[in-house]
């Protein structure tokens, strides 16, 4: 008896029967690991809209620095 390959199971969850990355379980880090180090426009393009839909809600707020005058500041007299 002969197994039928369209009904193996794939045996790394991470991948699907292709071949292909599931961008599912993939967190935050990895999804950004993966769109540095994709080759091709279309992986980095798909790896980019997974990250925006699972993350692109998260806005990281960055404090607002005001640059502050460190001249002395001397007083005028007038004569």
């Amino acid at each position: 008896m002969s197994e039928n390959k369209k009904n193996r199971r794939v045996a790394d969850p991470f991948k699907t029967k292709t071949g292909k990355t599931r961008m599912g379980p993939l967190n935050r880090e990895q999804l950004m690991k993966f769109i540095e180090s994709a080759s091709k426009p279309k992986h980095r393009a798909m790896a980019q809209r997974v990250y925006d839909r699972k993350y692109g809600h998260l806005v990281v707020e960055t404090p607002v620095v005001e640059s502050v005058d460190t001249q002395e500041v001397t007083p005028e007299t007038s004569n």
